[in-house]
C-alpha cells in the first residue's frame, strides 16, 4: 500500500535522529525529591550510645511515603533506604550481600532488607559483622580471602557513624548508586508509559499491556519454554482485539539486553506474520527506539529491527507513529 510505504523513515533516516538521551523531567525531578527526603531524614539521625547501636538504627531507617510512585518497590509501601545507603557507602553492593554475605551462618541466606531492618537477630549480626567482619574466619571463607571486600567489614576504625556521613557528596553519590538501578529501570517505563502511552491516550485510543492470549499458538518452541508469548509493552486498543503491537526499548548503554530484545521483537514479528496469514489479519507490530545504546549499535542493528517489524519510530519520530497509529485504527 502506497501510503504505508510513505510513512515508515528509511534506516539511515532513523539511525540518524536517535538520541543519546530522552528528555523526562518529571521522573528526574521525582527523584530530588525522594533524595532530598532521604538526605533530611539521615541529617536528622541521631548517633546513639555505641557504633553498633547506631548501625543498628541506621540500617532500620525506612520511608513510607506514596509520594515517590517509581522509587517504591512494586506492591510494597516502605523503603529500607538505610541498608542501600549505608552499603553503598562503604563499598558494598544489594547483590554481594544477597549472593555472598547473608550465606554467613549468623544472618539469613533468604536476604531482604526489611529482615535487616525488622529482624533483631539479623538487624544485630549485619550490624556486628559491618563492625567486626574484617576478622570473622568464616566470613574471609565466603568471600574467598578477598581482602578488598573485607576492608568493608572494618567499621569498628571509625570514631562514629558521623565519620561516614559528614560529606554529602559522598553521601549524595551513595544514594545515587543505591538506586540507579532503579531509575535505569524507571526510564524504560517512562519511556513506554509518559511518552508513548500518553501519546496514545492524548489520541483518544486506549492501550493495555500484557500477553496476548490467542497468539500463543504462534511462537515457535523454544529450548527454553515450549512456547515464548511475551509480555507486549502496548496493545492497541486491547488485549482482545489488538489491531498495534507496540515495543518500546530505550537503551543508554549497548549490552546483551540489546540481543535479548532483538531475538523477542524476531519472535513477535515471526507470530504475528504467521497469525495474519493464517486468519486474513491486519495485525500491526511496531518497534520504538532511542537512546545512546541503539545508536552505538549502529545501522546494521536498525536494519534488524525494521526486518522484524512493520514499522520502527524513535523519539524524534513520533510524528510518524501519529500517523501510523491513525492510519490503521481509523
Amino acid at each position: 500500500m502506497e501510503q504505508e510505504e510513505t510513512i515508515q523513515k528509511s534506516a539511515d533516516e532513523i539511525h540518524e535522529s536517535l538520541r543519546d538521551c530522552l528528555p523526562m523531567d518529571e521522573l528526574y525531578f521525582e527523584f530530588i525529591k525522594f533524595r532530598e527526603e532521604i538526605l533530611k531524614k539521615i541529617d536528622n539521625f541521631e548517633e546513639r550510645e555505641t557504633l553498633l547501636e547506631s548501625l543498628k538504627a541506621f540500617l532500620s531507617l525506612r520511608l513510607k511515603s506514596k509520594e515517590y510512585p517509581n522509587f517504591f518497590k512494586k506492591k510494597l509501601k516502605t523503603e529500607y533506604y538505610g541498608f542501600k545507603v549505608l552499603v553503598n557507602l562503604i563499598g558494598l553492593s544489594g547483590e554481594q550481600c544477597k549472593n555472598i554475605i547473608f550465606n554467613h551462618s549468623t544472618l539469613d541466606v533468604n536476604f531482604s532488607e526489611s529482615k535487616v531492618a525488622n529482624n533483631e537477630d539479623i538487624n544485630t549480626a549485619f550490624a556486628d559483622l559491618l563492625m567486626n567482619g574484617y576478622e570473622d574466619a568464616e566470613l574471609k571463607e565466603l568471600v574467598d580471602g578477598d581482602q578488598i571486600l573485607l576492608e568493608c567489614f572494618n567499621l569498628k576504625k571509625i570514631n562514629g557513624l558521623v565519620d561516614l556521613l559528614d560529606n554529602s557528596e559522598l553521601l549524595n553519590n551513595a544514594i545515587r548508586m543505591a538506586y540507579k538501578g532503579r531509575l535505569s529501570g524507571k526510564k524504560g517505563y517512562h519511556t513506554e508509559q509518559q511518552i508513548i502511552g500518553e501519546l496514545i491516550i492524548n489520541m483518544g485510543y486506549t492501550y493495555e499491556s500484557g500477553i496476548i492470549d490467542f497468539l500463543i499458538d504462534y511462537y515457535n518452541p523454544t529450548q527454553h519454554d515450549q512456547d515464548r508469548n511475551p509480555k507486549v509493552d502496548l496493545i492497541i486498543p486491547d488485549k482482545q482485539n489488538p489491531k498495534i503491537l507496540i515495543e518500546s526499548s530505550y537503551q543508554l548503554s549497548t549490552g546483551s539486553s540489546q540481543t535479548r530484545k532483538g531475538d523477542s521483537y524476531t519472535a513477535i514479528n515471526n507470530a504475528v506474520k504467521k497469525y495474519n496469514d493464517e486468519n486474513d489479519e491486519n495485525l500491526i507490530f511496531i518497534n520504538f527506539v532511542d537512546g545512546a545504546g541503539w545508536k552505538q549499535r549502529g545501522k546494521v542493528q536498525i536494519n534488524r529491527l525494521m526486518d522484524n517489524a512493520d514499522y520502527v519510530v524513535n523519539y524524534d519520530n513520533l510524528d510518524n507513529l501519529i500517523n501510523i497509529v491513525k492510519h490503521y485504527m481509523d
